[in-house]
């Protein structure tokens, strides 16, 4: 899927380069930024990390009250060997932008990522007080529980995933869930 995704992102560079905007700036910066994510060689990653903090960068010089944009460029970041850089840049979105739902979210998952599924559970609440039927937000919360060993508590969450009827790995592991807990 990587090499898919970064050939998408170069198409889309290309295009940028030709129609130089901010809007197609972005476009390129998620491209890059999406095949970063799914990216395992290291090397790679690297790589298509830098390339979504340079058009990231450049649409952030020109509109730095694009606070998606700047939580996105944050995860590349903590992804490097500067980790606080990014952890910082999602702190000030936050500042900025209390109720942004992306810097929350990356947030519980830099939470989940270090062992903290307290604090995690905490980003999640919040995200789920902004968006009642955010789908991951019951998901996070869950599997936070589940690890914290209240199994029955984290039966309410994957349940509430399978009433929102979406589709697709979420539904996938809430059922995987729920099979374990019962």
């Amino acid at each position: 899927i990587v090499g898919k995704l970064d050939s998408s992102a170069k198409y889309l560079e290309v295009k940028a380069i030709e129609n130089p905007s901010q809007e197609n700036f972005i476009i390129a910066g998620d491209g890059y930024y999406e095949a970063f994510n799914f990216a395992v060689d290291i090397t790679k990653r690297n790589y298509l990390a830098e390339k979504a903090q340079d058009y990231y960068n450049r649409v952030l010089n020109e509109n730095s009250s694009l606070f998606d944009v700047k939580s996105k460029l944050a995860m590349t970041y903590i992804a490097s060997s500067n980790p606080m850089q990014g952890i910082t840049m999602l702190r000030e979105v936050l500042e900025e932008d209390p109720e942004n739902q992306l810097a929350i979210y990356n947030l519980g998952m830099l939470s989940i990522t270090s062992g903290q599924y307290d604090k995690a559970i905490e980003h999640f609440n919040l995200l789920k007080e902004l968006d009642p039927d955010n789908p991951e937000a019951h998901f996070y919360i869950g599997c936070c529980l589940f690890e914290l060993g209240k199994e029955k508590e984290s039966k309410s969450y994957f349940q509430k995933v399978m009433e929102l009827g979406i589709r697709g790995d979420l539904l996938e592991a809430s059922e995987d869930y729920l099979k374990r807990i019962n």
